[in-house]
């Protein structure tokens, strides 16, 4: 029984199903916490019933719960992923909009403008 404890914060997204799927496919991952953590709830709560599903039929074992509350789900954890993106995909889009403009591929990196505050206050829990 593992007594690892991941954390996955900014989980409400789509990105979070797949994540967990793939955690269902590492048997050495088996017995580990899995916290969800997202300040929309809606979309934590649908993230939360789609892993929960996941984890049920494929016969994973791992405990996983929900909050909405960052430092709750930080504490203790082992491991963090953070899917976290301010603004939503909204963002991506129009960063990938202005870079097309200027004949640059993918310019992802437009979101980090509006993303830094939250990570710079993230950092300093």
């Amino acid at each position: 029984m593992n007594n690892i404890k991941i954390s996955i914060i900014g989980a409400g997204g789509s990105f979070t199903a797949g994540l967990i799927h793939d955690l269902c496919l590492t048997p050495n991952l088996y017995g580990s916490i899995i916290s969800l953590m997202d300040i929309n709830e809606d979309r934590l709560n649908w993230a939360y019933n789609i892993c929960e599903r996941y984890i049920k039929e494929m016969e994973a074992n791992f405990k996983i719960e929900k909050t909405t509350d960052r430092r709750e789900s930080l504490k203790g954890a082992d491991f963090v992923i953070t899917t976290a993106l301010i603004d939503g995909p909204r963002r991506l889009r129009d960063g990938w909009t202005i870079a097309e403009k200027h004949g640059i591929k993918w310019g992802g990196s437009y979101h980090i403008l509006y993303d830094e505050p939250f990570w710079l206050n993230y950092y300093q829990l």
